[in-house]
Order: structure tokens, then C-alpha cells, then sequence
């Protein structure tokens, strides 16, 4: 899609019947936002067909080096699995000489192992390769790094690289800044020219520290950390002045080409440093790049509610002056400080005593939506959005109160926030700087910022340019001035005609791909068996059985293994040799698993083991010979091909092995299956709710397999049944499909609309809609 245009899909979902008896849901697509299939790669999508959007296995995924990457099917993510990964090399212990020692030990692509233990560092150890840093997690018994003075440039320095095409990945430590003043931070990214392609930070926890992160210039993602008591957690720039400016030439939202912040927590409470004496945002941005905030989570429940107030979630910055000889207006100097492009902020949640804003935007064009803050003191939160040029605090010089301004709020939309204030609901109000007042504002509504979500009609701004630079990015001439003290007027175009910028809008893929490419997310999974007892073994009631597992791990430790009873939890050992003593077990078929976890939080389960427990005396008839005795067998006419597949009740299983959203079969009573849940995460499910289904197959008067695999088949947008050989699953259900693009949804069915059918629930950014259908 070119940048700016922007075509409308509607979606109609056909419902058809073949002569075959297959019923047919499906989605086609008739022109517009992303479109999955059609080797262009839009908003919301990662890649699309043979289209990488640029990316390699080395990039696409950390601790890979060479092969071939792929797309998934509903260009949500990548295909890695013919991509080769590096070697792992192993740090002779956690202090600063040894993990550098490996550092430079290693080829691009490889990955650092860091042991546990706590190790005081007095330097930064320095990355200029892509790498995968990874330690034993930041739990007690994971690596902990001790700042022993003040680290300017944290204890991970990322800097030195010489190419666009890099991934770095820092992974499952617990970095202590302690309260070291000034700028103490943990990691820190800083390029001269060339930034880092992508950064990967997870899996760990800061304490302390003025910048926990400081990012100057690279995209990629900041994901599941958590950050205690710092000054400020997270900085983030595109880099250099020239590197700002080129962030503003293209201006698209919903798309890779930023720094996402996603699924991290930030706790404030009693433990905040009295040296700091204020607090700063938790989030800070200035000098350009584009930034996408979402789904984190702030905990200021037991921040003092004294001299330090509130905590500040988020602020992002225009073209304050920061160090630029007081100035401010960038396009007179070289300074690097310019507003961000485009900043998207969603589905955070906020709780605390006061967090007087949700947001600070000091310029951009932002989208702020779906967010929620809960407060039991202070006042109720706000949005504040403000410009640098009117400010009379001297943050520009000398200040200039006209419209448009560098860098300044438009294009933005504010909407489905929420806040619940002393148990009062309620929504943030809007407010603006006090030297910005109404009723002669210049951020004005309507024009500048909108209350609603991007919609068809309403209009947009638009940067003109002198030279005819898109977005007036900076380059010779491209933001007029008057060649003396202020920029030229006239270089912000408002037309209220036509749709709103970013119309239709969609997000980017959730989670961010680089959280779910990573072989075993960076973590190699433990390995786990059972030992005892061994599979079809008989017990008599009540019985005592002891069960007991074999758990590895090669890249870590295990911290514990649980025991399960199909789906129910029996109980755990958190020691070798892992074991646990069931006692009192009544009569009856079970299935017995177990569970390793590894110390990054890592899984993996074993295969099952049936057992019976019959009841005293009982003799252990089986006429169908299917290993199950006829007391307990709900099926006690199994066809002889199906007698090496039936489950725990004795029912023949059903072949279903391309479904992952299914019930455990082995241990559910299918011959009367209830809230039956049958689908595929990528593309949809079907839904039978308070409903007893028969899964067994009734041939010739014996019980045999039903081939769902074979007779029920989803795809993109598309669900089809055999009702022939399904009859039990032609009944009332709900369809929930996924990642499918839609504006006005219409059911049909052979060609014409299905009156019969219910459009429940639809939601065009997540791409899922939810319908009801009277049977197939």
C-alpha cells in the first residue's frame, strides 16, 4: 500500500452449502486495509507471503545467523523454523571480565549463556555484534548485576554497529542500579549515524537507577520486565538529528518501524530513593523516532503520596530545548531535538494514589486509546497535550504563541479511556498547558486532536513543504522560517474535508513478533518423563500411587514439577528427585502427567499414562479388548481398529491433530462431550455451548474414530463441515473467527444473507468477529 492511501475492505461471510454436504463459512475480502495474501505488507501485518518487509532470519528472530525465513499464513509473524541458529557459548561465571571475555568470543548470531550468582560490575561490558545475552533469569536463584559506582553507560553499552540489519537481545537478569546519581542505568543504546535495526529487552528486572533503559536509536521491542523505583525507566530518541528528521518522512501508524514498550510493569512504592526528591515519567521520548506503548502495567499503590506526588506513566517530548544553547526551534540549529513522529499508546492499565496524567504529549500525532487508571487519592487523571513554543518556562527561546508550531500535536485521536477515581467512574478529561488557554487556544478539537477513533469523515492536518518533502522532515528548506526568529506560518494544513488520518486504523501484530520467534524464546525447553507408574498398570480402591518423573534442563535449572490428573493439578516437587504420594484414590480411569518449569518460567509436559483403580474385588473383565474393563468402560464396543486408540473412559479417540483448541480427549468422557471447543488459534473456532455432543463414531454397531481432521477444516476466514459424516456437530453453534478484516460484516449463506444468523460481537482492530449460526 503507498503511504497515505488508504482502501476500504468490507468483509462479507458467505455461508454455502455444496452438494457434498459441507457446510462453508468464509471471509472474502472486497479492497482495502491489510490483506493478507497479497505480498504487500500493511498496517497491522508483519510480513506477508514471500514480502519479509525486509527482514532476515538473524532479524527476524535472535540467535539465528543464516537460512530461510517465512511468513506465518496469517502474516501475524514469522515461519523460523528454516532458520539455523548460532552456537551458545558458555560465561565462565557472571562478572564483567568473563561475560565480555564471551562476548568477544562470539560470532553474529551466537548466544551469550550468563550463569546465576550476583556479580558486582565496575564498567559497562560493551556489544557491538548482534548477540542473544542471556542469564539464568531474575529470580533469587537467577543472575543479578550490582552497579559498584555510577554506570554511565549501563552495564549492557550497545554501540559501534555498522549496519541497518542487526538484532540485539538481552535477556533474564536482575539488574540492582542502587540509587547511584546521575544517570545510573542498566542498558544503554547509542549509535553515531547507524542505529541498531532491532533491540530485544525481556525477562528481567531494574531496580533503581536515573535511565533503566536508554535507548538512542533502534526499533524492536521491550517486553515482560519489571521495573522497581526508578527515576526513569524507560528513554527513548531515534538517535541523531539526522536520524530524528528521516523518522518524520514517512508518518504511518500500525506498522514495525518503531520502538514498542509492551507487557512490562512498573512499581513505585515506599522503597523510591529519597535522593531522587522528585519523580520523572516512566516513559520519556524526545528527538524523533515513532513509539508504540501498550499493554503495560503501573503499580503506584504504595508510592508516598507526600512531597513527590504523583508518578508520571508517560511523557513524550516535542522540540523543548534540552541542552540546544537556548533555542529550541530546530530548524536553526543542527540541535538534536525534535518531537516524536507518531506515538501510539493502548490497553495500558495504571493503579495507584495519584497519577495525575495518563499521558503527557508534547507534540506528535498520537493515538491514545483503551487505556484505564484506578485511583484512591489525588485528582481525577487527565491527558495533557501541550506545545514547546508556547511554553513561557523558557523551554524554547523566545517563546511564540501562534498556530502551527515544529512539531506539534495533530492528527490525534483520544478515545475509550477510563478511569475509576475514589470508586467513581469516569473518562480523562483533555487539558492544556496553562499557557495555551481557551477560549484562543492553538491545540484545538477538532482540528488538532479528536475525541473519537479515526473515522470516514472529520478531515485531517497535512505538513506542506517548501521543497516538497513529505512531512517536513527537516532536510534544507523543508520547514520554512522567516530567517530570523520564528518558523514560517502555513506549513500545517488543515481540511476538514474527506476522512481522518490513520482512517481505517489497525495496530500491529500482538505480541510483537520478535517476542514469539526466538528459538523457545531464547529458553530451550526442559525435557520431562514419567518413570512411574507405567501406562495401563490396575490399582485396586482405595488406592495409593506413587508417581515419579525424570526433568532436565540444558540451559538452566528445573525449579519444580507437578503432577496432574488430566487437567487438575495432584501435586508438585520442587527438588530431585521429583516426586509426589497420591493417596486415597477413589475407583475409577486416570490420566497422569507431569509438568517441568524451568527457572526463565519455561515448560514443557510429558505424554500421559493411563491407570485404573477398580473397586475391591471387582474382577477385571474387558470384552472389547481395548484395555479398559468393562465396570468403567463407556464404550464396550470398540471397533477392533480403534482398540489401540481409545482414552481413559474407553472411548475411541477422535484423529484431531490440527486442531490446538480442543479439550484433552484422553481424559473427557466424549461418548457425552459438553461446551465442545473446537478450533485453530490463526484462524478461528466453533463453539457448542451447553450442549452434550457424541464423539464416537457408531459403525456397524461397534464404537470407532471420528476423522475431524479430515471432515471440519478452518482456515483463513473460511470454516467447513461434512455434515454427512459430522451429523453431531450440525447443530446451533457460535463461530469465532481470527485475524480477518472487516468493516460492515454481513452474513450469507449460498449467496444471500442468513437470516437465521447473529452477528454477536465484532472487533475491528483485534480482526475477530463472533457470530451465531442455526446449524450447518
Amino acid at each position: 500500500m503507498k503511504q497515505g492511501k488508504i482502501i476500504l475492505i468490507a468483509l462479507i461471510l458467505v455461508l454455502s452449502t455444496p452438494a457434498s454436504g459441507t457446510d462453508i463459512f468464509t471471509a472474502d475480502s472486497m479492497a482495502g486495509a491489510a490483506v493478507c495474501g497479497n505480498n504487500t505488507v500493511e498496517a497491522g501485518e508483519a510480513c506477508d507471503d514471500s514480502n519479509m518487509n525486509g527482514d532476515t532470519c538473524s532479524t527476524a528472530a535472535a540467535g539465528f545467523k543464516s537460512g530461510t525465513l517465512r511468513c506465518q499464513p496469517d502474516c501475524s509473524g514469522y515461519d523460523i523454523s528454516a532458520c539455523t541458529p548460532g552456537n551458545t557459548i558458555n560465561a565462565a561465571s557472571c562478572s564483567q571480565e568473563d561475560v565480555q571475555s564471551a562476548i568477544e568470543s562470539a560470532s553474529e548470531g551466537d548466544t551469550i549463556a550468563v550463569p546465576d550468582g550476583s556479580c558486582t560490575w565496575p564498567r559497562a561490558v560493551q556489544i557491538t555484534k548482534p548477540l542473544t545475552i542471556m542469564g539464568a533469569g531474575s529470580g533469587p536463584d537467577g543472575t543479578k548485576l550490582i552497579a559498584g559506582t555510577v554506570l554511565n553507560n549501563g552495564f549492557f553499552y550497545i554501540t559501534g554497529f555498522t549496519s541497518l540489519t542487526e538484532l540485539v537481545r538481552i535477556t533474564g537478569f536482575d539488574f540492582n542500579s542502587v540509587n547511584f546519581t546521575p544517570y545510573t542505568a542498566a542498558i544503554k543504546v547509542q549509535n553515531n549515524g547507524i542505529s541498531l535495526k532491532k533491540l530485544r529487552i525481556d525477562h528481567s528486572e531494574f531496580h533503581y537507577g536515573y535511565n533503566a533503559i536508554i535507548i538512542a536509536g533502534s526499533n524492536g521491542v521491550i517486553e515482560h520486565n519489571t521495573f522497581y523505583n526508578p527515576l526513569m525507566g524507560i528513554s527513548f530518541t531515534a538517535g541523531t538529528r539526522a536520524q530524528a528528521d528521516a523518522s518524520w518522512e514517512t508518518m504511518a501508524a500500525g506498522t514495525a518501524d518503531a520502538l514498542f514498550i509492551e507487557d512490562n510493569e512498573f512499581i513505585y512504592d515506599a522503597d523510591y530513593p529519597a535522593s531522587y526528591s522528585y519523580s520523572q515519567e516512566s516513559i520519556g521520548t524526545f528527538n524523533g523516532g515513532k513509539l508504540v506503548v501498550r499493554y503495560n502495567h503501573w503499580d503506584a499503590t504504595n508510592y508516598p503520596n507526600g512531597p513527590r506526588l504523583t508518578i508520571d506513566p508517560i511523557m513524550t517530548h516535542g522540540n523543548a530545548d534540552g541542552g540546544c544553547g537556548g533555542v529550541g526551534y530546530w530548524e536553526f540549529s543542527s540541535c538534536p531535538r525534535r518531537g516524536q513522529s507518531v506515538v501510539e499508546v493502548y490497553n495500558n492499565t495504571m493503579v495507584g494514589k495519584r497519577i495525575d496524567w495518563l499521558m503527557i504529549a508534547r507534540g506528535s500525532a498520537n493515538l491514545i486509546h483503551d487505556n484505564t487508571v484506578t485511583l484512591s487519592a489525588g485528582y481525577a487523571p487527565s491527558i495533557k497535550l501541550r506545545e514547546e513554543e508556547y511554553d513561557t518556562t523558557g523551554v524554547v527561546n523566545p517563546p511564540r504563541a501562534a498556530w502551527p508550531a515544529e512539531d506539534q500535536v495533530h492528527n490525534t485521536f483520544i478515545w475509550n479511556n477510563a478511569y475509576v477515581w475514589k470508586g467513581i467512574p469516569g473518562v480523562p478529561s483533555i487539558r492544556l498547558a496553562p499557557d495555551d488557554p481557551p477560549p484562543n487556544e492553538k491545540i484545538k478539537l477538532n482540528r488538532d486532536y479528536f475525541l473519537h477513533a479515526p473515522q470516514a469523515t472529520g478531515g485531517k492536518e497535512t505538513f506542506v513543504c517548501a521543497n516538497g518533502v513529505s512531512a517536513c522532515n527537516g532536510a534544507a528548506n523543508s520547514y520554512p522560517t522567516d530567517g530570523v526568529t520564528y518558523p514560517t506560518l502555513g506549513t500545517l494544513v488543515f481540511s476538514a474535508e474527506g476522512p481522518n488520518a490513520y482512517y481505517p486504523y489497525t495496530p500491529y501484530t500482538y505480541p510483537h513478533p520478535l517476542t514469539t520467534n526466538s528459538p523457545a524464546s531464547g529458553n530451550i525447553l526442559p525435557t520431562v518423563s514419567l518413570t512411574a507408574p507405567t501406562n495401563g498398570v490396575t490399582f485396586s480402591a482405595p488406592a495409593t500411587i506413587s508417581i515419579t518423573a525424570n526433568a532436565f534442563d540444558s540451559d538452566g535449572s528445573v525449579t519444580k514439577v507437578e503432577f496432574y490428573n488430566g487437567a487438575a493439578l495432584v501435586g508438585a516437587d520442587n527438588s530431585s528427585p521429583y516426586s509426589f504420594t497420591w493417596n486415597d484414590v477413589a475407583a475409577g480411569p486416570y490420566s497422569i502427567s507431569a509438568k517441568a518449569i524451568d527457572n526463565m518460567g519455561a515448560s514443557a509436559t510429558s505424554g500421559a499414562i493411563t491407570v485404573i483403580v477398580s473397586r475391591q474385588g471387582q474382577p477385571l473383565l474387558d470384552d472389547d479388548l481395548d484395555g479398559v474393563p468393562n465396570a468403567i468402560d463407556n464404550c464396550p464396543r470398540t471397533a477392533a481398529t480403534a482398540r489401540s486408540y481409545v482414552n481413559i473412559f474407553g472411548c475411541a479417540l477422535p484423529i484431531a491433530t490440527k486442531f490446538d483448541i480442543k479439550p484433552d480427549f484422553n481424559s473427557t468422557d466424549i461418548n457425552g462431550m459438553q461446551n465442545l471447543e473446537l478450533g485453530i488459534s490463526q484462524f478461528g473456532k466453533v463453539t457448542y455451548a451447553n450442549k452434550t455432543l457424541l464423539l464416537v463414531k457408531i459403525s456397524a454397531g461397534e464404537d470407532d474414530r471420528l476423522n475431524l481432521d479430515a471432515d471440519l477444516n478452518i482456515s483463513q476466514g473460511k470454516i467447513s463441515l461434512d455434515q454427512n459424516k459430522l451429523p453431531q456437530l450440525n447443530s446451533p453453534a457460535t463461530i469465532t473467527l481470527y485475524n480477518t478484516s472487516f468493516t460492515n460484516p454481513k452474513i450469507l449463506r449460498d449467496g444471500t444473507e442468513c437470516t437465521n444468523c447473529n452477528i454477536t460481537s465484532y472487533d475491528k482492530g483485534a480482526k475477530t468477529l463472533v457470530f451465531t449460526v442455526p446449524g450447518f
